[in-house]
């Protein structure tokens, strides 16, 4: 038997990781991981926005087949993997291996980045999924459905050519719907005049 393949994704503050915790917390063992890059709150939790936390083991990002390798899946009877778009191309391998174990696994993360395109390998694991949750956020300025993540630095939207991870910068990010979402290039153009730039 093969375990399944369940993904929650969308917009930041869509309440991802608050949704695959909760799943997780209905396994009687599970084990979670998180990129040792993501150092927001914890490196020793998963701790959701709302401040809900499970136990989990911050790997580095380029290591994590070889440490679902070593999991007791007598054990353990679900695998998650929190901010999953910050993982190299081996997450697809590491997520293989554990559902032959027949052993369901979990992802929470980004499907798009700050410029609306695809982050990471997350839109490679929806396509295999069982289950895909997308989540919508609600939009900053207007209220309504936000399925997009806006980056703001220094109080300006992000530009196109902005680096797609950003370590310790002076920034934040806000969910946005398709109307308010803003994406500058260098000359300050909208995200539709980026697009038919590089289209």
């Amino acid at each position: 038997m093969r375990g399944k393949l369940k993904v929650y994704t969308g917009p930041m503050f869509a309440g991802k990781t608050s949704a695959m915790v909760q799943e997780l917390e209905k396994y009687d063992e599970f084990v979670a991981f998180k990129p040792d890059m993501d150092d927001r709150y914890s490196e020793e939790e998963i701790i959701t926005h709302n401040g809900h936390e499970i136990p989990a083991n911050s790997v580095p990002t380029d290591k994590i087949f070889f440490i679902v390798e070593s999991i007791n899946y007598e054990k353990v009877s679900a695998v998650g993997f929190d901010e999953a778009q910050f993982f190299d191309e081996s997450l697809l391998d590491a997520v293989d291996y554990v559902l032959e174990e027949n052993t369901d696994v979990l992802v929470s993360g980004l499907d798009l980045d700050f410029r609306r395109e695809n982050f990471g390998y997350v839109s490679k694991l929806i396509k295999k999924s069982d289950v895909c949750k997308k989540l919508l956020a609600r939009c900053e300025v207007c209220g309504g459905d936000a399925e997009y993540t806006q980056r703001i630095i220094n109080g300006e939207p992000a530009s196109y050519d902005d680096p797609v991870v950003l370590i310790g910068a002076e920034e934040k990010y806000e969910p946005r719907c398709d109307n308010h979402h803003v994406l500058r290039d260098g000359t300050g153009s909208s995200y539709e005049e980026v697009l038919s730039d590089i289209g």
